[in-house]
């Protein structure tokens, strides 16, 4: 009785080899292993002349792994997402809304070029608009991986925050529109830089921060006008 079972087991191995061969005779069994989050950037080799991954990579796969197999619950995720949110627009509207009036008057007495429209609520829903898709952005590299294993790809992300963050001061406080130029300019320059930093990790938040890229790039031009009209540095108007 054994030895029919063991017959029979060996017989059914032959044919799911030989069905398994008949369908991917010309497929490679190991081709999808790199899509595996375990397997994917696996750099062992037993070849001495390539190279070696180095210990910063070792960490940051085995952070990755270790994200997959215990991935965090709905409550952490979404809370993650609801805490970009908030920074974004917080870096977006507090300085303007807690200063409305002082910037309003500034804003107004300012000599601007014809193209720039007036019109402040359509304004304000594109600025709010396009700094929530900055926050799907940072999101979705977060699922990819977690935070603590993609550290390196927010370094951009939030030198941009904070290069925006001191936009409004210099501009209405300081009255400085030639470092206000150059404040957008770094805002542009980080966010190009963070299209493709966090978009080597998830294609969709390169696409995520287009219009925010599209905003400071029309700021930096904007405010660079508005200081060949008005100068470097202006005065109120009493």
């Amino acid at each position: 009785m054994e030895k029919r079972s063991d017959y029979l087991r060996r017989r059914l191995q032959t044919s799911d080899v030989r069905c398994w061969n008949s369908f991917n005779r010309e497929k490679d069994p190991f081709a999808g292993i790199s899509d595996v989050p375990l397997f994917s950037g696996n750099l062992k080799t037993l070849r001495p002349w390539d190279p070696k991954p180095s210990e910063h990579y070792k960490e940051m796969l085995r952070l990755k792994n270790y994200w997959y197999d215990h991935p965090p619950g709905v409550t952490s995720i979404l809370g993650f997402l609801a805490a970009l949110v908030i920074l974004n627009l917080t870096v977006a509207l507090l300085p303007v809304l807690v200063n409305y009036d002082l910037f309003y008057g500034l804003w107004r007495d300012l000599r601007k070029p014809s193209y720039v429209y007036e019109g402040g609520s359509a304004i304000v829903f594109i600025w709010a608009l396009a700094h929530i898709t900055s926050s799907l952005a940072a999101w979705f590299v977060y699922l990819s991986g977690g935070w603590i294993a993609n550290r390196v790809h927010f370094i951009s992300y939030f030198a941009m925050l904070a290069s925006e963050a001191m936009m409004a001061d210099l501009m209405f406080g300081a009255r400085r529109l030639d470092y206000t130029t150059f404040c957008a300019l770094s805002c542009s320059v980080t966010c190009l830089v963070s299209v493709f930093m966090l978009g080597s990790v998830a294609r969709l938040s390169a696409a995520c921060l287009v219009p925010l890229l599209s905003i400071y790039l029309f700021i930096t031009v904007l405010v660079s006008d508005m200081w060949n009209l008005n100068g470097y540095q202006y005065d109120p108007v009493v």
